[in-house]
């Protein structure tokens, strides 16, 4: 299937959900929705998040080939970019927006045997020179590429044995402008992983390790840190009542420890937890964990209860909730004002069946961290919003989705009137808006009308 986009502006997407951006550690992550990525995406999809579409903020132009070719699974995609994207998480370097520039990926996966398959993955990312007469510091004065090439493989080794590997090189060169003159960097590292799994009729257990070299940069995937080893242990149980309301219990234990190339344990956590799957569709996960984290020279030591539900008994109205209670960590610029905290973290879904026309889905995410669970409170942050889909006729539809985040009093509204003409033609008439409560702005607002067509060429 060969896909082609010019000049997307990609106004009548739905909006991103909101996500807690307080109190965190490493950068936000947001599921992709552009259809140009979406359709056939899962071709560049492998073990180790090499690839992450986001980065792609603002296409000018791409293509995608996705299918197959003789026996292989096979992916082609080149974009032509004009930046904006924030390179946060994507390893060792600089983390500011993307300039102007390509990307590219290529990928070729080839099943054998039975149930097992090895494939490669290569993309490349390049920045155009500075077009200005003097560049700024911290511009690419004469361009700048990065690159990864890399194998994966998942083995059937047996009735219950699989294994699944991934090993990967990236190499990256940017000629920048500094304080003090322009300067060249060049620097490469590696990244690898490996997991054994045993899948019985009652017990099941993963084991895996991952390594990433303190110089890997990805800035076509995401990674949370680098110069790390990652050992993973997962040892669970399934029991299948014969009677009672219970359909299946999962008891479960989890140990994840990652420690640095040289050594030192950066982060522990022992994830004891049990799984219950009622016969009438409920589901339930209750556990607690036990952490050690490392941060700007300290150990902190940490115990937290998690919880979560879902309910789709009845369609009309079915929900999930989570909740996280325990101690936490206040990531403060400097040791002195970091400290172990009493955090909180909820998050409630409903949506909501009226009619077979009418779906409304509804969230809300609260954080708050404090000094000590009853006072003392630090942070306090909610976010909400309801996302409401009505299907007028089989050709009109409408979309309408307010989302509020009261840490700064800041109100977004997307909103889509869509007809669609013939299967491929649509008319969309829509707005993006923003709205403050008060007057000295904590967020960039903007108002957005749009109308537009869209058409798909099918060859």
């Amino acid at each position: 299937a060969l896909n082609a986009t010019y000049n997307p502006d990609f106004s009548q997407i739905e909006a991103d959900a909101q996500q807690i951006n307080l109190n965190r550690r490493f950068p936000l992550q947001f599921a992709e929705k552009r259809p140009f990525f979406l359709e056939g995406g899962e071709n560049f999809v492998s073990l180790l998040d090499m690839v992450y579409t986001r980065r792609m903020a603002d296409p000018h132009w791409g293509f995608k080939l996705t299918g197959r070719a003789g026996g292989a699974n096979t992916g082609l995609l080149l974009v032509r970019d004009h930046g904006g994207a924030s390179l946060a998480g994507s390893g060792y370097g600089g983390d500011a927006d993307s300039g102007p520039g390509y990307f590219a990926l290529g990928r070729a996966q080839v099943p054998f045997g039975e149930g097992s398959n090895i494939g490669v993955l290569a993309g490349i990312h390049t920045q155009d020179a500075w077009a200005g007469a003097v560049p700024t510091a911290g511009s690419i004065a004469d361009g700048g590429h990065n690159h990864f090439e890399g194998v994966d493989s998942q083995v059937r080794l047996g009735a219950h044995w699989d294994m699944e590997t991934q090993f990967a090189r990236t190499a990256t060169r940017s000629d920048s402008v500094g304080s003090f003159g322009p300067s060249r960097g060049t620097f490469s590292d590696g990244i690898g992983v490996l997991r054994l799994n045993y899948n019985g009729h009652a017990f099941a257990m993963h084991m895996g390790t991952r390594y990433v070299g303190p110089r890997f940069r990805d800035e076509l995937g995401y990674q949370e840190r680098v110069g790390v080893i990652y050992k993973h242990l997962v040892l669970l149980w399934n029991e299948y009542p014969r009677h009672g309301p219970l359909q299946q219990f999962v008891p479960t234990l989890e140990a994840l420890v990652l420690h640095d190339v040289t050594g030192r344990p950066e982060f522990a956590d022992i994830n004891p937890h049990l799984e219950l799957i009622w016969r009438e569709n409920f589901y339930a996960n209750l556990g607690g964990h036990e952490y050690v984290e490392h941060w700007l020279g300290h150990n902190y030591a940490q115990e937290r209860v998690h919880v979560y539900f879902e309910d789709w008994r009845w369609r009309p109205l079915t929900w999930k909730l989570e909740a996280q209670v325990g101690d936490g960590i206040y990531y403060g610029a400097t040791a002195a004002e970091s400290f172990l905290a009493w955090t909180e973290t909820y998050s409630l879904s409903a949506t909501a069946r009226p009619t077979s026309q009418v779906t409304a889905a509804a969230s809300v995410l609260r954080l708050r961290v404090a000094h000590r669970p009853g006072s003392g409170e630090v942070l306090n942050q909610w976010l909400v919003g309801v996302n409401t889909n009505v299907q007028f006729t089989g050709r009109l539809s409408a979309r309408i989705y307010p989302q509020f985040d009261s840490s700064t009093n800041h109100l977004d509204a997307n909103g889509l009137v869509s007809y669609v003409v013939h299967p491929g033609t649509v008319l969309y008439v829509g707005v993006n808006s923003g709205f403050d409560r008060f007057a000295a702005r904590q967020r960039a607002t903007g108002r957005e009308f749009f109308v537009k067509a869209s058409y798909r060429l099918a060859v």
